[in-house]
Formats: structure tokens, sequence, C-alpha cells
């Protein structure tokens, strides 16, 4: 039987990981795509 783990979402990755490494709040890095501040912390709970 196949184990499941609990994996981080990809938006928990880049906001606690991606972005304090580049010095940027979500707001900021949105900006910096061109897109939505929501659309980047669309799962954001």
């Amino acid at each position: 039987m196949r184990r499941i783990y609990n994996l981080s979402h990809p938006d928990e990755t880049v906001r606690e990981g991606v972005l304090p490494g580049l010095g940027l709040m979500v707001m900021q890095a949105a900006e910096e795509l061109g897109i939505n501040r929501a659309t980047l912390s669309c799962a954001e709970r």
C-alpha cells in the first residue's frame, strides 16, 4: 500500500520559500509579474 503524504500547496511554497528569499511580498511579486494579487495568492486560506 502506498503512503499518502500531506504535501504543501504550491502557493504556500511561493509565499513562504520563494518570496522571502527575494525580499518580496505577495503584492510586490504580483505587480512585477503583471498579475492580480488575488491570482498569486488564490489558494491562501
